[in-house]
């Protein structure tokens, strides 16, 4: 899977990430290196981005209650607007 570059649409369909994927509270190194990469990657189908891949683990981070991300200077939750955004047009 190639990773996504910090210019690709997704970064931008509604909010904008110029610096890539937001970061989370709960990074994983599930891609078998050990590190925990500042990156998407993704699969394209007919030129538009079909699956999109994430050591972040943002689906446990969205389904916290909103008070849990008080102590975050950036809601995160922004990045799943940009991903059904993208989806949807």
């Amino acid at each position: 899977m190639p990773q996504l570059p910090t210019r690709h649409p997704i970064y931008s369909s509604f909010f904008e990430f110029p610096e890539g994927p937001p970061q989370t509270a709960h990074e994983l190194n599930g891609w078998g290196d050990d590190l925990v990469h500042d990156y998407l990657r993704g699969v394209e189908r007919q030129g538009r981005l079909a699956v999109v891949y994430s050591n972040k683990d943002y689906g446990c981070e969205w389904d916290y209650d909103w008070r849990n991300k008080r102590f975050r200077t950036e809601d995160n939750t922004r990045f799943a607007v940009n991903l059904v955004v993208y989806a949807m047009t």
